[in-house]
């Protein structure tokens, strides 16, 4: 809750900035933002608030060979995780991903660490196939093109280790042979043994699939709001808006949902011939709605979690 708390206080601080800093006039913002198609916004809200089904199913999916993890369970991780991305950085995302793991669904510390790796490689994976999509309608600038090689760089390199995890446990146990490196020889092994576990088609192909139909339901949400604010015709717009939002997540920064992506989402469409007035508002409802459906969750995830200590709690 308190992240949540500082979460909305920070996005009012990211859109007064985003206002100053486009020369926005704020009265007529508000204006044209109240114009705006309510159907429609609560249509982007619902593909919002569908990526999280898609989540936790992509989670249980991947960690299967380690653990079975019931709904309930993974939906609370999931939420941990979602709330810190959103809230305060990438890196804290992973790191509440990783930690709500181990504690919560059960996992040891390298196969939440696993399961982790394999969630960021396969949302490159598909971050890539956005920005491909949106290359195919509309040439990229040169800074976004030259970051889009380097996540392809990044996740043939990731993909590479996963092909030679198998093979990695004996090199690596004979490099950490000797007495005093036994202890960092048994994490690092398992490590390997858990990604191994996990670096197959049965579960990199189905995982794979539900990665892309995370950001199928991303793109619908941008179109949605697009639509609300009279932006028609331009769906590729919708397509590198969601590119952007991607990009600026491969930095580690805080907040990066709350902040910086408002920014990229004002300077993608501006950038395309958007009116200042019209872009600055689809970026700044489209942040309203990804706090909204952040909020939906952890309310979820905390009824769950009451529910499940009831339970618990309940005599036999």
């Amino acid at each position: 809750m308190r992240q949540i708390v500082i979460g909305t206080a920070i996005l009012v601080l990211a859109l007064g900035l985003l206002a100053a800093v486009a020369g926005l006039p704020l009265a007529d913002l508000r204006q044209t933002l109240a114009l705006a198609d309510a159907g429609l916004l609560m249509l982007a809200l619902g593909a919002m608030l569908a990526v999280f089904p898609l989540w936790v199913w992509q989670w249980r999916a991947i960690a299967l060979p380690l653990a079975r993890v019931a709904w309930p369970v993974m939906t609370q991780v999931v939420a941990v995780s979602v709330t810190a991305r959103v809230t305060t950085s990438g890196l804290g995302g992973i790191a509440g991903g990783g930690a709500a793991l181990h504690l919560h669904a059960g996992l040891s510390g390298a196969g939440a660490a696993s399961v982790m790796a394999v969630d960021q490689v396969l949302a490159g994976v598909a971050k890539l196939a956005v920005l491909a999509l949106a290359l195919a309608f509309v040439p990229l600038p040169p800074q976004v093109a030259t970051a889009a090689a380097a996540v392809l760089v990044l996740i043939a390199g990731s993909a590479a280790l996963a092909l030679a995890a198998h093979r990695a446990r004996d090199a690596l146990r004979a490099a950490l042979a000797g007495p005093r490196l036994s202890r960092a020889r048994g994490a690092a092994l398992r490590l390997i043994r858990d990604f191994a576990q996990l670096a197959r088609c049965g579960v990199l192909v189905p995982a794979t699939l539900l990665a892309l139909a995370k950001k199928g339901f991303e793109v619908l949400a941008a179109l949605a709001v697009q639509l609300a604010f009279g932006l028609e015709g331009a769906p590729h717009l919708a397509l590198l808006a969601v590119a952007s939002v991607s990009l600026v997540s491969l930095v580690p920064i805080a907040p990066v949902h709350l902040g910086p992506q408002a920014v990229a989402l004002f300077a993608t469409y501006a950038a395309f011939g958007v009116p200042p007035l019209q872009a600055g508002a689809i970026a700044l409802a489209h942040q309203v709605l990804v706090l909204a459906s952040t909020l939906a969750l952890a309310a979820v995830a905390a009824g769950l979690h009451l529910w499940m200590r009831r339970r618990a709690n309940a005599p036999s």
